[in-house]
């Protein structure tokens, strides 16, 4: 399975994944993630947050995933990567990379063995 996200940022709404209302509304968001997605996956996109393994932990358990690009900043301006490809652990990755460019979000790429 192949699946693109882009999660609700909620500072635009003057709020905060790491408040307890953030984390609930995740956890509602990772309950249609696990009614939906199976595995193996490749699961990509822009989740709006430092740290969804630590913000969607069922997700990652239950579907084997791992975080399959470098730990760098996928937006300019920012130490901190919100855009995600997350693998299920049976997927061979062959390389993987954030590009820099002129843009609101750097392109992530990945290279896989079939």
């Amino acid at each position: 399975m192949i699946a693109n996200v882009h999660t609700l940022p909620l500072q635009v709404l003057n709020a905060s994944y790491d408040s307890e209302d953030g984390k609930q509304f995740a956890g509602e968001v990772e309950k249609v993630f696990l009614e939906h997605l199976t595995s193996p996956l490749i699961f990509c996109g822009d989740f709006n947050h430092k740290d969804i393994a630590g913000l969607y932990p069922k997700l990652f358990d239950e579907l084997n995933l791992l975080d399959a690009l470098p730990n760098r900043p996928s937006t300019p301006n920012s130490d901190a990567r919100i855009d995600y490809i997350l693998v299920s652990s049976n997927i061979e990755v062959l390389d993987v990379g954030i590009q820099p460019t002129f843009a609101d979000h750097f392109p992530c790429w990945l290279e896989l063995k079939v």
